[in-house]
């Protein structure tokens, strides 16, 4: 079996294998299809991207394009040409799996950061950060397609009258740094969290390589451009693009794995809470003294005089699932985040008392 073929492949059932025990966590925490994320359904898209990538790959390894050896455009035949517009064809139709591909994995992780900093100040950088992701993507199409390439129709012409056509170095600059800028701003949301986190060393090293990973995807994305560059009729910017790509779909489909090992290897929970904890107070102040409430001795005057007692209760609530949210009231959760939350409420009920003299006081009960 080809080198190619068999490593290209060899992803494709690990990262599938990775996707299917997300659904079969999720599915196994929300009980019904219905149930399921936005982020859910959108990785089905991305499989399919995904999926189309792997087969497009291996078919344009035994396949020519336009990108050829200009001394080569004298001796092209006929039956050449016609394998080498079907070549670029490919080549187009691979870019724009491969885009989708990252930038759907992309989207997925930034809907689970989106839900997992709900109500905290993080979530404002996972705003801005969603919008320079989903317009590095319509720009990326627009140039593609509008713009470096013109008509659209060199893109397998063969030969091609534009260098742009067959090369695409802009578009791979281009994609290069969106992509691996992206990359960057979208660790710098989740392992800060995580590392000031209350959580054990063993969990935080856990998670931290786990949303870490996005280092090796900023490696793939890079070497796939650099060996793109460096040896453009090569084959080694096949398997980069199969790293990358197939990277980027694990580790937006690990985080929701977690709930699905913890079961099936009867793991200990995370302990420790992602989020400061939630803490309410409530103060009741009862006055008495002259006045409606006030009691005193019949016939007796009573002098104001404070006495404050202090009542505190705390509770801790865990959530069942390491996938659930407590937000509000006990009963609400939100399922699909894939880290245990605590939720603390602190309840403080001051009192304060009257009385004329140290022998003589009433103490209010709140």
């Amino acid at each position: 079996m080809p080198k190619f073929k068999a490593e290209s492949w060899t992803w494709y059932g690990v990262t599938a294998l990775v996707i299917i025990l997300r659904f079969v966590s999720r599915l196994q925490l929300v009980k019904a299809v219905k149930s399921l994320q936005a982020e859910d359904y959108f990785m089905l898209v991305v499989l399919g991207f995904y999926t189309a990538l792997v087969v497009i790959l291996n078919r344009i390894e035994h396949a020519q394009t336009n990108l050829m050896d200009p001394n080569d455009e004298k001796h092209l035949a006929p039956e050449s040409i016609q394998g080498r517009i079907y070549g670029s064809k490919l080549v187009v139709a691979a870019e724009q799996c491969m885009l989708a591909t990252v930038w759907g994995c992309k989207g997925c992780l930034l809907l689970l950061y989106a839900r997992l900093t709900e109500g905290i100040r993080q979530q404002l950088a996972v705003k801005i950060l969603a919008g320079y992701v989903v317009g590095s993507y319509l720009l990326l199409e627009i140039l593609y397609f509008a713009v470096w390439c013109r008509p659209f129709y060199n893109y397998w012409a063969v030969p091609t009258p534009n260098d742009q056509c067959s090369t695409a170095t802009h578009h791979l600059i281009m994609t290069m740094v969106f992509n691996v800028s992206s990359d960057i701003l979208m660790m710098c949301i989740p392992l800060p969290l995580l590392i000031s986190a209350s959580l054990p060393v063993r969990s935080k090293i856990v998670l931290v390589g786990v949303f870490g990973m996005g280092t090796f995807l900023i490696l793939c994305a890079t070497l796939s451009k650099v060996y793109s560059f460096k040896d453009p009729f090569g084959p080694e910017w096949l398997f980069w693009y199969v790293r990358e790509a197939s990277t980027a779909a694990c580790v937006a489909n690990i985080p929701n794995c977690w709930s699905l090992v913890r079961r099936v290897f009867h793991l200990g929970s995370w302990t420790g809470s992602l989020h400061s904890k939630h803490r309410t107070h409530h103060y009741i102040r009862s006055e008495y003294g002259t006045g409606t409430h006030s009691r005193t001795r019949k016939g007796a005057t009573a002098p104001r005089k404070n006495v404050w007692t202090s009542i505190n209760r705390s509770t801790v609530r865990k959530t069942e699932s390491v996938e659930e949210m407590v937000k509000g009231e006990p009963e609400r959760a939100t399922p699909g985040i894939p880290l245990e939350i605590w939720h603390q409420t602190s309840i403080h009920v001051l009192e304060e008392s009257h009385s004329n003299d140290s022998n003589h006081g009433a103490m209010a009960r709140a």
